[in-house]
């Protein structure tokens, strides 16, 4: 659980590094592994920003080191959350950092969905409490794989797709999504299926 997580590098239980020191750690993870479960990418400017320096360094390192991160970040890219200026910052961080994976936007609506298909980005949406195996269609009409492992307890990331997990595929012209779970699953459900 990534909050038990969460809770002990609050409370220092963890010892925590510098990017330079996470960098020169990343030969010694697995060739896939999951970066910024709880968090999000590094800040720039503002919080909202992408630091696109890091970023960019970030993919170097793991093509450097034959690896490949899944990655999220929730920091602005489309949909109307923060300025013009900080969405289209944070796209061109996206688009030139010239990772070998993809860098998943993690929208707020099925419209946002389209509006990041459209714009060439991977991107990842909660779905409705309870979505299970199979595809659900936006406005548009693009589509949503339901991530695998939301409904078959034997499928993880490190063997999703067959050792290319779903959220891990670059230019995939389709979204993942992941059913609402915890405390909040019924508000987060109205919210969505109200949108």
């Amino acid at each position: 659980n990534g909050n038990i997580h969460r809770s002990k590098v609050d409370s220092k239980k963890y010892k925590t590094l510098s990017v330079i020191e996470f960098f020169n750690q990343i030969e010694n993870l697995s060739p896939i592994y999951r970066h910024n479960e709880g968090g999000d990418l590094w800040s720039g400017e503002t919080p909202e920003h992408i630091n696109a320096a890091i970023l960019k360094q970030f993919a170097a390192v793991n093509r450097k080191a034959h690896h490949r991160a899944i990655v999220y970040t929730h920091k602005p890219v489309v949909g109307s959350r923060a300025t013009a200026e900080i969405r289209e910052h944070n796209f061109s961080a996206i688009v030139n950092a010239n990772a070998d994976f993809a860098i998943n936007v993690s929208v707020e609506t099925l419209t946002d969905v389209d509006q990041a298909l459209a714009l060439g980005l991977d991107c990842v949406v909660v779905l409705p409490a309870g979505t299970g195996a199979g595809v659900t269609k936006t406005p548009a009409g693009n589509k949503i794989d339901t991530c695998p492992a939301t409904y078959n307890h034997k499928i993880q990331c490190s063997n999703c797709g067959k050792g290319r997990p779903l959220c891990l595929r670059k230019n995939r012209g389709r979204a993942t999504g992941f059913p609402a779970h915890g405390s909040s699953k019924k508000s987060i459900t109205d919210r969505i299926v109200n949108q």
